[in-house]
């Protein structure tokens, strides 16, 4: 290490940031602007987590899609299972989208009909998110689920229920954002 001149010094600036899955994710669902998004997505390369919105980071850069899979496929990532995951949802062979059966099915026909409601009972934050898998590409209320997807995320205090959360989220994120993202891809 070599001190820095006083000059140097003022043309150096250090950013030190843990982007974590919870900040992936609340992120999107507040519309926080952020200063790096393709931090965001080479963040999702190191976590387990593989349901984290993309498109949302994706429609924030001037890259196009091939671009950003190149750019991901570089990095040495610890979890290349994840990496490749990402690079699924940009190329479109995995998306957050899946129909349940039961409580879920029953849930997602009321939210199609209009009853767009955080479950009162805790108990059916699994049911309500997994059913918000369900949400077809044109469901024209979309901007109010982010809403309700941050409010079930702050209900879950213990995190029971935070990996159907953040799909929930990443379902919303590919029907708000995932249009305009792929139209400059190809």
């Amino acid at each position: 290490m070599q001190p820095i001149s006083p000059a140097d010094r003022e043309k150096i600036h250090v950013v030190r940031d843990n982007i974590t899955p919870h900040s992936i994710v609340e992120n999107f669902l507040l519309e926080n602007q952020i200063s790096d998004p393709l931090g965001y997505l080479h963040a999702q390369a190191y976590y387990q987590r593989k349901w984290m919105p993309i498109w949302y980071y994706v429609h924030k850069l001037q890259m196009s899609v091939d671009g950003l899979v190149e750019d991901l496929r570089g990095l040495n990532a610890c979890m290349p299972s994840s990496r490749d995951a990402i690079v699924h949802r940009l190329r479109g062979t995995q998306s957050a989208y899946k129909l349940y059966t039961g409580k879920p099915k029953a849930m997602l026909a009321g939210i199609l009909t209009g009853e767009l409601n955080v479950p009162k009972s805790d108990v059916d934050l699994s049911a309500f998110a997994n059913a918000l898998h369900g949400l077809p590409n044109d469901f024209e209320k979309i901007a109010e689920v982010r809403p309700i997807v941050l409010e079930c995320l702050k209900r879950d205090t213990e995190e029971k229920w935070r990996t159907q959360i953040y799909r929930a989220a990443c379902r919303v994120d590919e029907i708000i954002h995932h249009q305009r993202s792929t139209s400059r891809s190809k």
